[in-house]
C-alpha cells in the first residue's frame, strides 16, 4: 500500500503512561494501526489526557479532543435526574461537540471508525454512515454482574442492579451496531451480538515494553534451594485488585501465617493505594510493599509465584500472562483464570476452589523447590507472539474494505 488508508480511532483516555493492562493494550493497538493506516484521534477525556498523548504519540496523525471530566455525564444506566444543573448543561455542550466532529465522519475520508471500548460509542450517535470497528475488550455484562454478585451491601447491590438493567437496552443496541467487534476471550464470543467477533488475547505488553530477559539460567538455579516468595502485581487504586487483595491477606495470608507459615508476600503496583489495602498492610506481617516501581523487572526477580485474587471486573489479567514469560507459576481465582485455562494441564496455573485449598496450594509451593521456570518461559513464548498478534489484527481489518455494512440503523 503506497497511500496509506486513514482511520478514526476513538478513546476516552490517553494510552500513557504504561503502568497498566488497559493502557498498554490501546499502545499496542495503535502501534499496529499505525503500521498499515495514517490513524486520526478522537479523544474525549480530560486536558491532562490531553497533553499526555500530545507529547507521547509521534504516529498519531491528528488529534481531535473533547474535553469530559465527568464519567457520570455517560454512564449507562445513569438517569439523567441524578444529574446536576450544570452537568446537564455540560452534557448537552459535549453532545453540540460530538456532533461537529460527527459531520467530519464519513466513508468518503475515513476507511472506518475503531473504537476503544464500548463506553465511546455510548456518547456518538450509532446512525454514522461509517464502518464501526470495536475493541469490547471488557464486556459490560460481564463486569456488571461480577460487580453485583461480590457486592455485599444489599442497598448498592440494588443500586447497581438498577443501573444495570437500565442499560441492558442501550448497551445491546450498540453492540448490534458494531461491524467488527474484538474480544480478548474466546468465552466473551456468548454475549448479545458478538459471536463474530475476532479474538484478540492479552499478551504480556509489559514484557514486551521492557524487552526484559528474565532471570538467566544461573539465577533460577540459585534461587531454587531458596524458599519460594509470592507477589501481586497490579493498579493499587482499581477496585477489583485492592479488594481481592485484602480479601486474600485476611481470608488466606493471615490464617496461614497464624499457623506458622513463613512465607513472604511482596506487592507492587501503581496507582494510589487505597486507604483500606493499606491498612489491611500495615495490620498484617510478612508483607513487602514496593508500591509503584520504575522497572516492572524488578518485581519478577523477586518472586517465585504470583497470586491473583481477583474475582470481579472484566476482560484478562495481564499479569498473568507476563508472569508466564517471567518463567513464574501462577496461583489465580477461577475468575482471574479466564482465558489463560490451557496453562493449568502443565501446572504453569493453579487454580483454588476455595479458601481452604489456597492455603494448600500456597503451602505446597512453598516447599516446592522445582519451579521449571525455563519451560514455563518457553511455553509462554510460544502462545504469546506480538509479531502473530499484529498480523492477525491487520488481517481482520482488511476485511473492512470488501464487506458492506450491514447493522447500519
Amino acid at each position: 500500500m503506497n497511500k496509506k488508508e486513514s482511520i478514526l480511532f476513538v478513546t476516552t483516555s490517553a494510552c500513557w503512561p504504561l503502568t497498566d493492562g488497559k493502557r498498554q493494550r490501546s499502545w499496542f493497538l495503535l502501534q499496529a494501526l499505525a503500521s498499515k493506516y495514517k490513524v486520526d484521534v478522537l479523544l474525549i477525556g480530560s486536558e491532562k489526557d490531553k497533553l499526555i498523548m500530545e507529547s507521547n504519540a509521534a504516529f498519531i496523525n491528528q488529534l481531535f479532543f473533547i474535553e469530559l471530566n465527568d464519567s457520570k455525564l455517560f454512564q449507562p444506566g445513569y438517569p439523567s435526574f441524578l444529574l446536576s444543573k450544570s452537568q446537564k448543561q455540560k452534557k448537552e455542550t459535549v453532545k453540540k461537540e460530538l456532533n461537529e466532529v460527527e459531520k467530519k465522519i464519513s466513508p468518503s475520508y475515513y476507511s472506518f471508525l475503531f473504537s476503544r471500548y464500548i463506553h465511546p460509542l455510548l456518547m456518538l450517535s450509532l446512525d454514522i454512515k461509517i464502518k464501526i470497528v470495536c475493541d469490547v475488550d471488557d464486556i459490560y455484562f460481564e463486569v456488571q454482574q461480577s460487580k453485583i454478585r461480590n457486592t455485599k451491601d444489599y442497598i448498592k447491590k440494588l443500586k447497581l442492579f438498577f443501573f444495570y438493567v437500565s442499560a441492558k437496552r442501550k448497551i445491546k443496541k450498540i453492540l448490534y451496531r458494531i461491524d467488527y467487534p474484538i474480544v480478548v476471550k474466546d468465552s466473551d464470543r456468548k454475549f448479545f451480538s458478538i459471536q463474530k467477533a475476532i479474538c484478540l488475547q492479552n499478551l504480556p505488553f509489559g514484557y514486551f515494553l521492557n524487552k526484559a530477559e528474565g532471570p538467566n539460567e544461573t539465577e533460577i538455579n540459585s534461587k531454587s534451594a531458596q524458599t519460594t516468595t509470592f507477589g501481586f502485581i497490579g493498579k493499587l487504586s482499581y477496585g477489583p485488585n485492592f479488594m481481592g487483595l485484602i480479601a486474600f491477606i485476611k481470608l488466606i495470608w493471615n490464617p496461614l501465617l497464624k499457623k506458622g507459615f513463613q512465607g513472604k508476600f511482596i506487592i507492587a503496583g501503581s496507582g494510589k493505594i487505597d486507604p483500606s489495602l493499606e491498612k489491611c498492610i500495615n495490620a498484617s506481617s510478612n508483607i513487602l510493599f514496593l508500591g509503584f516501581i520504575e522497572n516492572a523487572v524488578d518485581f519478577w526477580n523477586k518472586i517465585d509465584v504470583l497470586t491473583v485474587p481477583v474475582n470481579e471486573g472484566g476482560g484478562t489479567n495481564i499479569k498473568i500472562a507476563e508472569a508466564f514469560m517471567y518463567g513464574k507459576k501462577v496461583i489465580a481465582s477461577s475468575f482471574s483464570s479466564r482465558g489463560f485455562q490451557s496453562f493449568i494441564k502443565d501446572g504453569s496455573l493453579i487454580v483454588p476452589e476455595d479458601n481452604k485449598d489456597w492455603m494448600e496450594e500456597i503451602q505446597n509451593q512453598y516447599s516446592d523447590s522445582t519451579k521449571n521456570k525455563i519451560s514455563i518461559k518457553e511455553n509462554a513464548q510460544k502462545v504469546f507472539d506480538l509479531h502473530v498478534w499484529n498480523r492477525e489484527l491487520l488481517d481482520y481489518l482488511n476485511n473492512t474494505n470488501s464487506i458492506n455494512n450491514t447493522n447500519l440503523l
